[in-house]
Parts: C-alpha cells; sequence; structure tokens
C-alpha cells in the first residue's frame, strides 16, 4: 500500500468515526498538520504514529499496509545497521578511553597541580565531569533513522518511533 493509499484509508475510517481532522489530532496528541499530510499522502507515517492511529480509530493499519511501502528498503536497513554498529564501537572505545583517562588521572601525578590549586581541590571536579562524560556518552543513544532516542542500546533491537530493527 502506497502513502496515497494509506491515506485515503485513514481519512475513510476517521470520516466513518464521525471525527474531524481537528478531534483526531487531540485524540492522537499529534499535530493536526501531521493528521492532514497523512491523509493526502505527502507523508511515510512512522511506526509508532501507524500505531496511535490504529488504537484510536480501531482499525489496523499496519496489518493494512501490507507490503510495508512506509517502512525501509533493505538496502536503507543495512545502511543504518551499519551506521549504529559504528556509532556503538565508537562510543564504547571513548568510554574505555574516558575510563583510562581517568584512572591516570587519580593514579600519578599526586604533588600535580593545575592552575595553581592541589589536586585534594580540582580532582572531585575532574572525576565528576569525567564519570558524566563516560554516563552521557552511554545513555544518549539515538536511532540512526529517525534520531529517536533508544535509550540502552545492548538491549534495545527495536527503534520505539520508526520499527527499525538495529539487531538481528
Amino acid at each position: 500500500m502506497n502513502q496515497t493509499v494509506l491515506g485515503e484509508l485513514v481519512q475513510k475510517i476517521r470520516k466513518e468515526k464521525a471525527l474531524t481532522q481537528e478531534e483526531l489530532a487531540g485524540l492522537t496528541e499529534l499535530d493536526i498538520r501531521t493528521i492532514q499530510r497523512i491523509e493526502k499522502g505527502e507523508v511515510k507515517p512512522y511506526y509508532s504514529t501507524l500505531k496511535t492511529l490504529s488504537r484510536v480509530l480501531d482499525y489496523d493499519f499496519i496489518s493494512a499496509a501490507n507490503n510495508k511501502s512506509w517502512q525501509f528498503s533493505q538496502e536503507e536497513i543495512r545502511l543504518y545497521r551499519e551506521k549504529f554498529r559504528r556509532r556503538r564501537f565508537i562510543r564504547i572505545a571513548i568510554s574505555v578511553a574516558a575510563l583510562c583517562f581517568l584512572l591516570a588521572a587519580a593514579t600519578t601525578f599526586p604533588h600535580f597541580r593545575f592552575l595553581g590549586m592541589a589536586k585534594s581541590t580540582w580532582a572531585p571536579f575532574f572525576y565528576m565531569i569525567m564519570f558524566g562524560l563516560i554516563i552521557g556518552i552511554g545513555l544518549v543513544w539515538r536511532c540512526p533513522a529517525c534520531n529517536a532516542h533508544l535509550g540502552d542500546p545492548f538491549t534495545s533491537k527495536l527503534c520505539p518511533k520508526c520499527g527499525l530493527k538495529l539487531k538481528e
């Protein structure tokens, strides 16, 4: 099913339920412009958007979009998975390097002075910044396709927004 047919189906079901675009937008918590663009066939709706529309209109749009034209081609999936693998490798490498740097700063040069301050003065701030960096690198993961927040990259296998399978 292409975008235009899907849009016509959404519009037909919405009218059968006697809802205006504004009412549907309010029920789905989507922008009215998003509803209009879906109904006109101007956009490929996200997987999460189709799930929301399916729930509100009580119609399975995901199964109706049988050939899944709103999803990704095999080539796009391969490219996005490769991009995700590269990002994960880079982040893990940066985290390990930051931990090594933190340990090196903590254990070496006990009498090192930074801007004239003793290590006991500047070290706690340095450690907090480094731990924040390590935690930030570990927690802020984004989908390479739609830039949605993924959470834990080691357990998440599916993007909640676009439905992209990140791992086999």
